[in-house]
């Protein structure tokens, strides 16, 4: 009798496991994305990103991106950082001068549309992967601090 529960609740976890994994890449696969979409964000909780395009004329990535952590940053910059990116201390290791700056801050709740640097020019179909990461500050000239927003797929069209 345990023996016979026990079966049933394996394959009924190797059943969940199979749809979530299905679902993952239903999702990250360009062609199933929304209209005039060519990426996929997976946010970090307290995060908003949608409609990812990446273009293969500038290799910028563009995408809305939101926080709602409860807390209005004075100052804040986003940054595309690929896949393979070393970290030190937690912090990808990577110049935040290609960084792009949202004017006047973000509040809770709020959006910004953003274009991210992430090559040069790069040829249609070209696919790219990495985080999108904030650098911001709570208060004018004060304390910075990093967070991941989402990680990306895109490809470029």
């Amino acid at each position: 009798m345990a023996f016979g529960r026990t079966a049933a609740l394996i394959v009924a976890a190797l059943i969940v496991a199979a749809v979530v994994v299905f679902g993952l890449y239903l999702l990250l696969r360009p062609e199933t994305l929304s209209s005039g979409s060519t990426g996929a964000c997976i946010v970090s909780p307290g995060y908003k990103c949608s409609g990812t395009v990446y273009t293969a004329a500038t290799g910028n990535l563009s995408a809305s991106i939101g926080q709602s952590t409860g807390s209005g940053w004075a100052a804040a910059s986003f940054l595309f950082v690929p896949e393979g990116t070393a970290y030190t201390n937690g912090v990808p290791d990577i110049s935040w001068n290609s960084s792009t700056a949202v004017t006047g801050g973000l509040a809770s709740g709020g959006v910004d549309q953003v274009s991210l640097r992430v090559s040069g020019p790069v040829g249609i179909g070209t696919s790219v992967s990495g985080t999108i990461w904030a650098r911001y500050q709570l208060n004018a000239g004060g304390t910075v601090y990093y967070a991941e927003v989402a990680a990306v797929k895109a490809t470029a069209v």
